[in-house]
């Protein structure tokens, strides 16, 4: 009886205590809700969003945990690696470090560029020449039985002398090579001579510098402002000298030490050239048309500062480099149109030793002119066309005395009077025949 008592006074031990418990989870309930009906509205919604920051926070630290660790599993993937990119801050300059990082990043564009350009114009004038002759012997349409006689540069490295000979039929061409232009440099110099046009030029600069200085200056200057894309600079300053400085496509003939007598005929006509040593060639210059003629004839006749018009069509002139000139304009006294025919001199003229060694005068005739120069005795030269007058007068000029003060009144390098004052009267009359 006493054992039962026991486990009977156990089980209600047992059912006490879980009343209690729950008794006192009701009350709790009863004090929270009784706290929640004394607290103020405003309290209630603070907790509220500070439990609602709370949840938010720990999910998105689950989230950004997740993340790093798919991360980490994307960079272990081999064959799909990504580098993280860094963004870097950007740090404020002044306008004085701005304007110096400009400037090195220009300097570093330019000497790539120039590097560039330089390696392009050595490759090119590797080429020049041996390709330029096979160029400018399929433009005339010389093979076969043509032959090579002789080459030399004229200036160098855009223009050269070459010769050619027929073994047939001994006919001679003398052809003006120059490296071809591509149609990128065609128009990057049709743009530089526009821009010429329309820029403000400064006659003082032209003065201190000189007009190829100048030129230079300012088609350098213009190429990279503009960021031409040109091949080889110096070839387009060649060009543009030669087409605004000097006399064109006759430049390089004119520039020829061993050429005497350049003369054209009319427009389509081949221009001939008379060479020291091969005698008259056909060059391959051409004047295409009329008008192009007429305008050179027109630009010739003003660089030896003389005009030529309808008007007036015949001039005789002398260029700046001594060379004599006889040009006609237009179709008034010859039927083909414009011509022009240019004398060219020596740039040592002949000494009275050279004309002995040319067998053109004996010793005694070279002593005999000496005298009469010397004594002032009066004299008369005169011959045909290209008999040796002007280089004659030249060579007994030399005996005149250092003394003496020496007029030249002349219209034309053709006919010159010489007057020595201080000794008697010496009157060399030069005339062509």
């Amino acid at each position: 009886m006493k054992k039962k008592n026991l486990s009977n006074k156990k089980v209600l031990t047992s059912s006490s205590q879980d009343s209690s418990k729950k008794n006192r989870e009701v009350n709790s309930k009863k004090k929270s809700s009784e706290d929640k009906t004394k607290k103020k509205p405003s309290e209630i919604i603070k907790e509220n969003n500070s439990d609602a920051k709370r949840r938010t926070t720990d999910s998105s630290k689950v989230s950004k945990h997740k993340v790093d660790e798919s991360k980490k599993l994307i960079l272990t993937i081999p064959g799909k690696e990504k580098k993280s990119i860094k963004k870097e801050k950007k740090t404020k300059h002044s306008f004085f470090e701005t304007k110096k990082i400009k400037d090195k990043t220009r300097e570093k564009k330019q000497s790539i560029k120039d590097k560039t350009k330089v390696v392009k114009s050595e490759i090119k004038r590797k080429l020049t020449t041996d390709e330029l002759k096979k160029l400018a012997k399929d433009k005339e349409r010389l093979e076969g039985a043509w032959e090579e006689i002789d080459f030399y540069p004229l200036i160098e490295p855009f223009a050269y002398a070459y010769i050619l000979r027929n073994r047939d039929t001994f006919d001679r061409r003398y052809l003006v090579v120059e490296p071809p232009l591509s149609d990128n440099d065609a128009k990057s110099i049709d743009f530089i001579i526009e821009t010429l046009q329309t820029m403000v030029i400064e006659t003082k600069e032209i003065d201190e510098k000189g007009a190829e200085g100048f030129l230079e200056k300012t088609v350098r200057e213009i190429i990279d402002e503009y960021m031409l894309d040109v091949e080889d600079p110096d070839k387009i300053l060649y060009v543009l000298k030669r087409d605004l400085l000097e006399l064109g496509k006759l430049t390089p003939i004119m520039k020829d030490h061993l050429v005497e007598d350049v003369s054209c005929d009319g427009a389509g006509i081949p221009v001939y050239v008379y060479h020291r040593t091969h005698g008259s060639i056909r060059s391959n210059i051409i004047f295409n048309d009329e008008d192009e003629l007429s305008a050179f004839v027109v630009r010739l006749a003003q660089k030896c500062g003389k005009h030529i018009s309808i008007a007036h069509p015949m001039l005789d002139a002398t260029m700046p480099d001594g060379s004599r000139v006889q040009m006609t304009l237009s179709s008034e006294i010859t039927t083909r149109g414009s011509t022009f025919t240019i004398r060219k001199f020596r740039e040592n003229p002949f000494s009275p030793v050279d004309i002995i060694n040319f067998h053109t005068m004996s010793p005694e005739m070279v002593a005999y002119f000496w005298m009469a120069v010397e004594y002032g005795v009066n004299a008369l030269i005169s011959g045909g066309t290209a008999s040796g007058k002007t280089s004659t007068l030249n060579a007994i000029a030399l005996f005149i005395p250092r003394e003496a003060k020496i007029v030249s009144i002349e219209e034309t390098g053709r006919l010159i009077f010489l007057i020595l004052i201080g000794y008697p009267v010496l009157l060399d009359l030069v005339l062509e025949m």
